[in-house]
């Protein structure tokens, strides 16, 4: 079985600016953890799969009535290319 790692939305928007900051900020358990299990793929040569949130200006697809839709869209919130939505 060939092993991969998932890391989702691991992103400058979630992670150091957005919703995670205070939960990360009480748990830094979370990102060493993510670090070092990192570093070991990589040191292995195993494959790493990076899930990014990111939008096009238009954001298309984005549900139409997910709640923090608007929110995202007034602010210009994890449009591709921005700050947001860097690793």
């Amino acid at each position: 079985m060939t092993q991969a790692l998932l890391v989702i939305d691991y992103i400058n928007g979630i992670a150091k600016t957005g919703v995670c900051v205070s939960y990360l900020n009480d748990h830094p358990e979370v990102l060493a953890n993510t670090n070092r299990l990192i570093r070991a793929f990589r040191a292995k040569s195993l494959p790493i799969i990076f899930i990014r949130l990111a939008f096009d200006a238009n954001y298309a697809g984005l549900p139409q009535y997910a709640p923090p839709a608007e929110y995202m869209k007034k602010h210009k919130l994890f449009q591709l290319g921005s700050e947001d939505v860097q690793f």
